[in-house]
Formats: C-alpha cells, structure tokens, sequence
C-alpha cells in the first residue's frame, strides 16, 4: 500500500493557496495542479508498506508525534523546483517553520521508519506544500514569471495539532488519498502489553 505521513492543511488556506493557483494557472503551461481538498505538507514519503504493517507503521507516527508539541508555521510564497533553472518541475507554495519542529519531526519519522525498511531522505528536509506538477515545458518561461511575481504571496498560518498517515492510490483521474490513522502532537503514548 502506497503510504506518506503529512499535516493537513487547514480549509481557510487551502481556500488562499487555490487562489494563488489560479492566478498561476493563467501561464497556460502544461502542469497538473494538486486539488485543493488534497493540498496538504508532506513530511515523510513511505511508498509501499505492507497492509500487515500499518498498524506499525501507525505507532512509528504516533512515537514520533509524542515528541513534539503542537505549534504553528507560516505559509506564503511561491516558488519552484528546481529553484534557479529554466527548467521547472514542482511548483509549491513555501513554508516558514519559525520552531523548526517541521525539521524535528522529518527527522524522527525518517529514523523511526527505518524499523520498516523504509528508505532515509538522501536530499535535506525543505518544508513546502506542492501546489502542481508541470508535465512539459511548454510555457514554462511565462510560469516562472508568474512565480517570480508570487514569491512574497501571504498565505495565513496553519496550527499544528496532529500527523495523518495517508493511503495513496494513483487513479486515471488523479490520487486519491485516505486517512488510515492520526497522531496528536505532544501526547503520550501507551502500549497495551
């Protein structure tokens, strides 16, 4: 099962950063857009697990949420991978985590899965929310200016409660994501023995 543990964003600013994607989306270049009820921050891709390891998989997130109170972070700006080429592949809206707890977390769930075989991020931990995925280059200069344009777009601040671990499936009509289990921040956890 295809699998990633991610902050949900709230509804107020995934309203704002649709609003950032359609002014971007007047670039007419070749990118698809990540809808706005699937808008969410990523901080640990697991890809395939097995269905038996869900419920571990569960209580690695949990260990891991135990460890970090709940806070708050920044969203505003837009921006894009690779950041300084003519070439664009992610589009995303940024993420100032004042705390570093966002950091924190990666860091935990990227040595606490290793319980699973699940692959450590070889690349630093960039906070972000991907916004859309460009398929082709074609007018992809006109998108970097309007980028360019955005960089200092203010977005709201998102609280912090809880991680989601979320199952995802790759349809014709784009992913679809559902919740297997959530994890409040800076609880503690208990094991039944």
């Amino acid at each position: 099962m295809r699998t990633f543990i991610a902050v949900e964003i709230d509804t107020e600013l995934r309203n704002r950063i649709e609003t950032l994607r359609d002014r971007l989306r007047k670039a007419a270049a070749d990118v698809k857009w990540v809808r706005n009820t699937q808008t969410h921050m990523t901080l640990k891709f697991l890809g395939d697990i097995p269905d038996a390891s869900i419920e571990q998989a569960a209580g690695l997130m949990a260990d891991a949420a135990s460890q970090v109170e709940p806070f708050e972070f920044e969203i505003g700006g837009a921006g894009r991978f690779p950041p300084h080429s003519g070439r664009v592949r992610v589009l995303w809206v940024g993420v100032n985590d004042a705390g570093a707890n966002l950091e924190k977390l990666h860091k935990l769930l990227d040595s606490g899965f290793a319980a699973l075989n699940v692959e450590r991020e070889s690349r630093p931990f960039s906070a972000h929310i991907t916004i859309g995925r460009v398929r082709k280059q074609r007018g992809v200069g006109e998108l970097i200016a309007a980028v360019n344009k955005h960089e200092d777009y203010d977005i709201g601040t998102q609280q912090v409660k809880e991680l989601v671990l979320f199952k995802s499936e790759l349809l014709p009509e784009g992913p679809r994501y559902t919740v297997l289990a959530r994890a409040p921040l800076g609880c503690e956890v208990t094991r039944q023995t």
